[in-house]
């Protein structure tokens, strides 16, 4: 069997792929994204829920993790988008008051800790930093 070049094997994904994860993906998993969207031009959009364990899941996937900030340019996807619900849309929207989950003691403790991050940008929450 001849050897198929990285590139090569990217073309071979039919648009669209996805991955689950509760968890930020793995960095094989970032790499592949962050290859998708450079060398074959797909979009990527980043589902996850509308709290803080969801916008840090999407802030790794976007700009890359803390611990691995040395290959942030590698694996980061700065033109990944968020897919989802904001806390705006339930007025927007007019959605019912069943659709609200409160955030818990732990909820709200992260989203301290995520904005006491340099230069974070979930500051202002538009996605964009306001430092």
């Amino acid at each position: 069997m001849p050897f198929t070049p990285p590139s090569a094997a990217l073309r071979l994904i039919s648009p669209p792929s996805r991955t689950g994860s509760s968890d930020p993906p793995p960095r094989g998993v970032r790499r592949l994204c962050r290859r998708m969207t450079k060398e074959l031009k797909l979009p990527l959009y980043v589902l996850v829920d509308n709290d803080p364990w969801g916008f840090y899941i999407y802030s790794v996937v976007k700009q890359g993790s803390i611990n691995l900030a040395y290959e942030s340019m590698r694996m980061a996807v700065p033109e990944a988008r968020f897919l989802g619900l904001s806390s705006f849309d339930k007025e927007k929207f007019q959605l019912p008051n069943n659709v609200i989950i409160r955030m818990e003691d732990v909820d709200v403790s992260r989203a301290k800790q995520m904005l006491s991050y340099r230069g974070s940008s979930v500051r202002n929450g538009n996605g964009r930093s306001s430092t």
